[in-house]
């Protein structure tokens, strides 16, 4: 798991000369979140509050690398229980970009997922997330986005599943800013 991390941390810095330091953007979110497959049986629908930043790829269109923060929480199906989930995750993206207000855009990322059940200890797995959403330009420097992700954390044996539905606002800087 620390290898993968290192390597993720290693391939973000050896394209960062390949980034454009002058355009990028900022994102906070919040999505509902729901467990699929075996972790269905046992977690009731949750939540998750996302934040992040990216650097666009100036040698590639509409492509940016990604990192993103999470914190959410989903309630045990039986007793009062509830596990908490703290991440983070480096992504590649891919916006497609248009002259209209609307951008679709898809994304991929890997990185560490904590779970921690209440009372419990957190234990800490890699995780991956697939997604896209839409993004709508409301003023050259502020949008809103929604997408659907596919989430799968690595846990004892087994993988535990999530589709987070999120909503948010980003604001891009730099030269993109005014697209």
């Amino acid at each position: 798991m620390k290898k993968c991390l290192a390597v993720l941390a290693v391939a973000l810095l050896a394209s960062a000369p390949a980034a454009n330091a002058q355009s990028g953007y900022w994102w906070v979110g919040a999505a509902a979140s729901m467990p699929t497959g075996d972790a269905a049986d046992v977690l009731e629908a949750g939540y998750f509050g996302s934040v992040g930043v990216g650097i666009n790829i100036s040698s590639m269109t509409g492509i940016s690398l990604n990192a993103e923060g999470l914190y959410g929480s989903h309630s045990a199906k039986i007793g009062s229980g509830s596990t908490s989930m703290t991440g983070f995750f480096g992504n590649v993206e891919w916006e497609y970009a248009n002259d209209t207000k609307w951008m679709p855009y898809v994304f991929a990322g890997y990185g560490s997922l904590s779970m921690k059940p209440k009372g419990g200890s957190s234990d800490s797995n890699g995780a991956w997330q697939v997604g896209g959403g839409f993004g709508y330009r409301l003023k050259d420097n502020l949008n809103l986005w929604g997408d659907v992700r596919y989430m799968s954390i690595d846990t004892a044996g087994s993988a535990t599943t999530l589709v987070p539905i999120a909503v948010g606002i980003s604001m891009p800087w730099g030269n993109r800013a005014g697209m």
